[in-house]
């Protein structure tokens, strides 16, 4: 039995590779707008985020719920205290913007914006939290959590948002490094679709690593201008959908794995 389950372990390690996860595989989430800066009033006003080790985000799944709260409330009923929009998640269906680096995926958002909505003049701190389903190992039994929180903001970020244009608009600087808000680990052993939460390991964060060129901020300008398939996007990022389906289809067995398996079989039916 011991071997057989060696010789499983063995193929999953020569499985894992493929999907381009090593383990333990850390999951840093950046700010990249707001920061701590005075802005403009504008419709739908923005959130983006930075996922560092995008094979292992969209392998897992996630998704963000988000909110800016007003810190200057003046106990005014007529106006909101908080602003969010919609969930933000990894599914092509409910994601307008589905570009990546080679190691980066893109996640922004807006504040609900029908009828021309604009955010509330004042001063915000930002929120959000981070889910994926993951596993957990007790007695030799597995546990699906579905929906579990890997991560929440561990960041201060308050901006201000003036109505008299002397704030800046939705710029992101491309020499300033994103603002680091959080990371989690899936530890080592772990199965890529249900990944096993590390909870003592922190590594050291490196939001530099989210930078975007300008080229790629400008493709996130022309997505909050309502262009979202830009000649500029897919000349400088790619699409994650795209490449899921890809690498969906690279899993289909070929000669090579099915004599894999083949042995494989042999030999565990001759243990």
């Amino acid at each position: 039995m011991c071997k057989r389950l060696a010789i499983l372990q063995l193929s999953l390690a020569l499985v894992t590779p493929v999907l381009g996860i090593s383990y333990p595989a850390t999951i840093e989430i950046d700010l990249l707008f707001p920061r701590n800066e005075t802005y403009n009033n504008m419709t739908g006003f923005p959130i983006v985020f930075a996922l560092q080790n995008a094979d292992a985000a969209g392998t897992f799944g996630w998704d963000f719920d988000w909110q800016f709260t007003r810190l200057d409330g003046d106990g005014n009923n007529k106006f909101l205290d908080f602003y969010t929009g919609s969930l933000l998640d990894d599914s092509p269906t409910s994601n307008d913007f589905r570009y990546q680096t080679d190691d980066i995926l893109i996640v922004p958002g807006k504040i609900y914006s029908e009828n021309n909505y604009y955010i509330r003049p004042g001063t915000y701190s930002v929120s959000w939290r981070y889910y994926t389903s993951t596993c957990t190992k007790t007695n030799g039994t597995t546990y699906i959590n579905d929906q579990t929180m890997a991560a929440h903001a561990n960041s201060t970020v308050i901006f201000t948002v003036v109505a008299d244009g002397s704030g800046l608009d939705f710029e992101i600087p491309a020499d300033e490094c994103p603002v680091y808000s959080g990371q989690w680990t899936a530890e080592s052993g772990t199965s890529s679709d249900c990944p096993v939460r590390d909870l003592e390991v922190l590594e050291p964060s490196d939001p530099c690593k989210a930078q975007l060129s300008k080229k790629q901020l400008s493709c996130l300008q022309n997505w909050f201008a309502g262009n979202n398939g830009s000649h500029v996007c897919h000349s400088s990022l790619k699409q994650w959908d795209v490449l899921r389906e890809s690498a969906a289809a690279s899993l289909v067995p070929g000669v090579p794995y099915l004599l894999f398996s083949a042995l494989l079989g042999m030999i565990v039916e001759s243990i």
